[in-house]
């Protein structure tokens, strides 16, 4: 039995980047805003990356606000990906904000609980309301090193972290106690059932409150999409939570004009090259089952997927300098026209 998803989402957090660089976006050789073009092709979320204080113009509040606008004017809904650091948060850094580096573990819960009240609110005053948040970006091993980090040179620290989601629950909470935000807990290891079951056991264990599951999945790093099923099966069944796939992506070329080392590089790091090839026909079957391994997830539980930086064109380099390795897993090709992908995103 299948269920259709409910989610069909995209990041694209760095257009106001692409923009400033002058790219245009064109489907059908129509130009038009980047968000009108997913919309129309079924996107109805929008995740949108936050930084406590970057430098202006790259993943700040007033470029989150201003997404935000944009994308609910085409008709989306918010997926707030709160990263808790000055700059790129994943499984392997947590590094917290210049400004509260010195807080003790007190200080750094009541400061957590104020900011996702003060940025949930100010969505919500906009006039664009946060659906779901996520606090923080692939938190495998925590958030805000040290205090929230789980692998200490003692052992497993669980508290800490804990208390931290916690806070960040009661502010996303206070902030809108009439419709508040659904939470998501977000984890890399898509298609990784112990190491994300542990997680969840020791979450529950420790009171963590989370109505979804997000997990990244890239197929050249977490296999194939058969095991990406059984992974969303076992969540589903094992935890009675949503699943949402909040980040992927698949190559239409292996070509690199960003001269940036591409993440993918060779068919053989593909665990499907035959029925999935890195072209643009293959980029659409890869959309195309993964929406149907999404619906075969039991009871419903399977939201949908969020594509990450579906427009990042090679000529942009983000926050910090950083390359684009991720030019070949765009919706499309490097002029800006739409790819065949897209009208694969949705039914």
């Amino acid at each position: 039995m299948t269920s259709e998803i409910s989610i069909v989402g995209a990041d694209f957090s760095s257009l106001l980047q692409q923009e400033a660089n002058n790219q245009k976006f064109l489907d059908h050789e129509a130009e038009a805003p980047l968000e009108t073009i997913l919309g129309a092709h079924g996107v109805n979320y929008s995740r949108i990356r936050l930084w406590v204080d970057p430098e202006p113009g790259s993943n700040d509040l007033a470029t989150a606000l201003t997404l935000a606008e944009r994308s609910a004017g085409a008709g989306m809904q918010i997926l707030l990906d709160l990263h808790f650091s000055d700059t790129w948060a994943d499984k392997s850094n947590q590094e917290a904000p210049a400004a509260w580096a010195t807080f003790d573990q007190k200080e750094m819960v009541a400061a957590v609980r104020s900011y996702t009240e003060d940025v949930v609110r100010a969505f919500a005053e906009q006039g664009t309301p946060v659906s779901m948040v996520q606090l923080g970006n692939e938190v495998t091993n925590g958030i805000l090193w040290s205090w929230g980090k789980i692998d200490q040179p003692w052992g497993e620290y669980w508290e800490g972290f804990a208390e931290l989601h916690e806070a960040g629950v009661a502010g996303a909470i206070a902030a809108s106690p009439a419709s508040p935000p659904r939470i998501m807990i977000h984890l890399h290891g898509g298609g990784d059932s112990r190491s994300v079951g542990r997680f969840l056991e020791k979450a529950q264990d420790h009171g963590m409150t989370f109505d979804v599951v997000g997990v990244t999945y890239y197929p050249f790093w977490n296999g194939s999409l058969d095991q990406l099923g059984r992974f969303l099966h076992f969540v589903a069944e094992r935890y009675d939570r949503d699943v949402l796939v909040v980040e992927t992506g698949y190559p239409w070329t292996l070509d690199d004009p960003a001269h940036c080392s591409n993440v993918v590089d060779e068919a053989e790091d593909l665990p499907t090259p035959r029925s999935h090839p890195p072209t643009p026909k293959g980029q659409s079957a890869y959309f195309e089952d993964l929406r149907a391994v999404l619906q075969s997830v039991p009871d419903g539980h399977g939201l949908g997927f969020v594509v990450w930086e579906p427009a990042w064109l090679p000529d942009v380099r983000l926050a910090g300098n950083v390359c684009n390795r991720y030019a070949a897993l765009t919706l499309f090709d490097w002029h800006g026209n739409a790819l065949p992908a897209l009208d694969r995103l949705a039914q």
